[in-house]
C-alpha cells in the first residue's frame, strides 16, 4: 500500500463565465437580435412567437413573449441605444448588488414592464390590441431606477450637458 497525493483536476472556466452578468445578456441580446431577425424576415418564424401583442396574452397565446420580447429589437438603432445604457448603467449596478441579484432584477423590471405594456393597452388605451412590443428599455428603465434608489447623489452627465448633476435630478 502507496502513499499517494491526489490532484483534483482544474474545472475549466468558459469564456462566457469570466464575463460580467451584464456583459453575457448584452451579447444576448445582440445574438438573439440577429438570430430572431433572420427568422422573422425568411418567414420561419412570425414575429407574434417573439413579441408581445396584448391580444394574443388576453387570449393565453404565445405568454412566453414576456420573456422573448426583451430580447428582440425593433431595428439596429434601437438595439445600439438599449445596449450602450445598458453597458454604462447594467454594469454599474451589478457592481453594487451583486451578479445574482442584477439578473433577477433585470429579468423580473423587463417581465414587468411587459406586463405593464399589456395593462395599460387594456384600460388605458382602450383595448388597442394590434401593437407590438419589443426591447430591453422597461429592463433598462427599472435598473436606472434602482440605481436612483441606490445612488441618490451619484454625479451625472445627462445628454449634452456638460454639466454634473445628482442622479435623484437627472
Amino acid at each position: 500500500m502507496g502513499v499517494y497525493q491526489v490532484y483534483p483536476t482544474p474545472k475549466r472556466k468558459s469564456f462566457f463565465s469570466n464575463l460580467s452578468v451584464n456583459t453575457n445578456l448584452i451579447i444576448l441580446n445582440v445574438v438573439a437580435f440577429f438570430v430572431f431577425s433572420v427568422l422573422i424576415l425568411t418567414k420561419v418564424l412570425p414575429l407574434e412567437y417573439i413579441a408581445i401583442q396584448p391580444s394574443n396574452i388576453f387570449v393565453g397565446k404565445y405568454v412566453w413573449t414576456f420573456l422573448t420580447s426583451m430580447f428582440m429589437h425593433a431595428g439596429f438603432f434601437h438595439l445600439f441605444v438599449n445596449m450602450l445604457s445598458m453597458f454604462f448603467i447594467g454594469g454599474l449596478v451589478e457592481k453594487i448588488i451583486g451578479a445574482k441579484r442584477f439578473l433577477y432584477f433585470y429579468l423580473a423590471s423587463g417581465l414587468f414592464a411587459g406586463l405593464f405594456f399589456v395593462l395599460m393597452s387594456k384600460f388605458v388605451f382602450v383595448n388597442d390590441f394590434g401593437v407590438f412590443a419589443v426591447g430591453a428599455s422597461g429592463a433598462l428603465f427599472g435598473l436606472v431606477g434602482l440605481l436612483v434608489l441606490l445612488t441618490p447623489n451619484l454625479p451625472v452627465y445627462v445628454m449634452f450637458i456638460p454639466i454634473p448633476i445628482k442622479m435623484k435630478y437627472a
